[in-house]
């Protein structure tokens, strides 16, 4: 708690000091909030939520030097502006070898800890740094190491789990580079210390290629996993499972037990994901090998399969999220399926399932489903993303609550742009997190110029809950700002048309019930205001959604009598 208290005031301060900009807006055009515009590339973003100042930081591989390749990071406060240098800062100052991000966990301290490949001994090794809820390093100025190999062995940190605890769990394959190398899991608490000796518990070391360990924490202080096993069949994977306790203690068959159907077949084919089940247990997501469906199965502590669903429906070749909601306990599955449509044309589909299994979306699912970033987690539902390029138009980046119910709530275009030269995506979802206010924060590749320069940029936009972009702002402040494309304030409602077309401007009560049409017409492009101070309606709060152009935009209105 004192923690968290000194980072509040220490926010407090930092923001009577340095007056909002409001980078982000309620702008899909130029509301974005750079992250790094640097010359090379920027790839493979983390995001972490700085729970003590409701900051927001950043970390990415930078390839602005290829001497060396090295983590950068930034820190983003609630208006999406920078607290660290333009373009971020590096992991390690004077770092000369190469690092690359694996994970982001918060610390339970309003902090968060970042996990990162480290090549500093001319071999990978696993290290970590913490951060307070400003941003400031907490270790060494070179990072701690949590797992490190006394000789020429590489450690890849494959999967990266924490518990409730403050426990950290680390999936490792240490081998050669020309290996897939064996899985060790190590253990590390928010200290730093190294629980599981210098690199880990061994878990498999058979000879066989394996594959990506998915862990999941057991509840206990333990973890679970399951990865991609060739031992039987070279070149064809199949599950298996091992489950480790608090004391780094393998509970199962020495280098794991395959996982089986509930007919006793062994399963095949890549693991990709793995969550708690709330129960001791987890549940993963495996694709087969030919790529023709996904299959989900849950095990209990001891490896035995509770309940199996392998049949076509799930029949995604672009798997994207999977999470078990934090309040109620339900499996969410974003994933990318071809069943209608041809090789490579996905269409994205929102699954939710209870944990025996049942599907509470219908076996087809939901067409909500996103194309990258993480599923964020709301008060009732979920916030995804995903990006659609539109011919002759380019790329739009939206993000859609979905509810329990599967109800879309919202959809909301977070980005907005033509195409490159070369026809690639401009915009394209990445990670994120929650806003801690039942919004979220997305980070997304930026590919518009000057990226012949840049090659690829990093960009961050915030969601809020009711689907409006940027940080909640006052009435004063909307009012000053033209490019909204929605603006609430007092007596009526403020909205821009970049486009001439037909609008819809509807008022909603919180049951999703349609309480008056302020505007429906063919307006040409321009700024316009619709008046709601006349209508008889009982004082509250009300939604406003404006529909234009097939886009939809949604504010909130107080009205008081």
């Amino acid at each position: 708690m004192r923690i968290t208290t000194l980072c509040l005031s220490l926010a407090l301060l930092l923001a009577l000091a340095c007056p909002a900009r409001a980078r982000w807006t309620n702008d899909p055009y130029h509301g974005m909030a750079p992250v790094c515009a640097e010359r090379g590339e920027q790839k493979w973003p983390e995001i972490g939520r700085l729970e003590g100042s409701g900051y927001t930081i950043f970390f990415w591989v930078d390839f602005r030097d290829f001497a060396a390749v090295r983590t950068y990071y930034q820190v983003l406060d609630e208006n999406g502006d920078p607290l660290l240098e333009e373009n971020g800062r590096p992991l390690i100052e004077g770092e000369t070898w190469w690092t690359f991000i694996a994970a982001v966990v918060r610390d339970g301290e309003g902090g968060v800890i970042a996990i990162f490949q480290d090549l500093r001994s001319n071999y990978q090794d696993v290290y970590g740094q913490r951060f307070d809820c400003l941003g400031n390093p907490l270790w060494e100025s070179t990072g701690r190491p949590l797992a490190v190999w006394p000789g020429d062995a590489n450690i890849w940190p494959d999967n990266v789990r924490y518990d409730s605890e403050g426990n950290i769990f680390i999936g490792c394959r240490v081998g050669t580079i020309y290996t897939f190398g064996d899985i060790y899991f190590q253990k590390v608490n928010r200290d730093g210390q190294r629980l599981w000796g210098d690199y880990g518990v061994p878990v498999c070391t058979d000879p066989s290629d394996l594959h990506y360990p998915y862990l999941v924490p057991d509840g206990a202080g333990g973890v679970m996993a399951v990865w991609g096993d060739e031992r039987n069949s070279p070149n064809f994977p199949h599950p298996y499972f091992q489950h480790v306790n608090a004391e780094g203690r393998p509970l199962l068959a020495i280098n794991g037990m395959p996982v089986l159907t509930l007919s006793g077949q062994m399963m095949d084919g890549f693991v990709s994901l793995g969550v708690p089940d709330g129960s001791g247990g987890g549940i993963w997501v495996f694709g087969d090998w030919w790529g023709t469906q996904q299959n989900l199965f849950r095990l209990n502590g001891a490896g035995t399969t509770l309940w199996d669903i392998t049949n076509s429906l799930l029949c995604g070749r672009a798997l994207t999220r999977l999470i078990r909601h934090p309040l109620d306990g339900s499996i969410w599955l974003s994933n990318g399926e071809d069943r209608y449509q041809p090789w490579g044309d996905y269409k994205w589909v929102l699954y939710r399932f209870d944990v025996a299994g049942n599907w509470l979306f219908g076996e087809r699912g939901l067409p909500y489903g996103g194309s990258g970033a993480n599923l964020v987690p709301t008060q009732d539902g979920v916030i995804d993303f995903a990006f659609q390029t539109v011919a002759g138009v380019g790329t739009r980046l939206y993000a859609q609550r979905v509810d329990s119910a599967g109800a879309l709530i919202w959809c909301s275009i977070v980005a907005l742009g033509g195409l490159t030269p070369s026809g690639e995506n401009v915009f394209v979802p990445q990670k994120a997190c929650s806003d801690d206010q039942d919004g979220a924060i997305v980070a997304f590749y930026d590919y518009r110029p000057p990226a012949s320069e840049t090659a690829q940029d990093l960009y961050a936009q915030r969601v809020q809950w009711d689907g409006r972009l940027g940080s909640p702002i006052s009435s004063s402040s909307l009012a000053e700002d033209k490019r909204q494309i929605l603006q609430v304030c007092p007596d009526q409602v403020q909205f821009v048309l970049p486009q001439a077309g037909q609008i819809t401007l509807e008022l909603f009560d919180l049951l999703g019930r349609r309480v008056a049409t302020l505007a429906q017409a063919y307006q040409p492009a321009g700024y316009f205001t619709a008046q709601y101070n006349h209508l008889s309606l009982p004082s509250g709060i009300y939604l406003v959604r404006l529909q234009a152009g097939g886009e939809v935009a949604v504010g909130k209105v107080a009205i008081l009598k």
